[in-house]
């Protein structure tokens, strides 16, 4: 599933490696955000921010819901 992550990484013609550059985390880690498998720190989210030019709260509509009980593993699609 495309996540607003890769959208936006796409539009930018950019690779994971060169977003995880710029946001100053490894490749890998930036893949497990990109496909909502964690949810990024604080730190890196506003670093996301300044280098996808997305809001937070835009970013996160794919975020895992790990802090609801009995949503740990689900996306939101919002």
């Amino acid at each position: 599933m495309r996540t607003i992550l890769k959208t936006r990484r796409e539009e930018m013609q950019l690779t994971q490696q060169k977003i995880a550059e710029r946001i100053g985390i490894t490749p890998a880690w930036y893949a497990i955000i990109e496909m909502g498998r964690k949810n990024p720190s604080t730190p890196v989210l506003l670093r996301m921010e300044e280098v996808l030019g997305l809001p937070p709260s835009e970013m996160m509509k794919n975020f895992p819901t790990e802090s609801i009980p009995g949503e740990r593993n689900k996306v939101n699609s919002d």
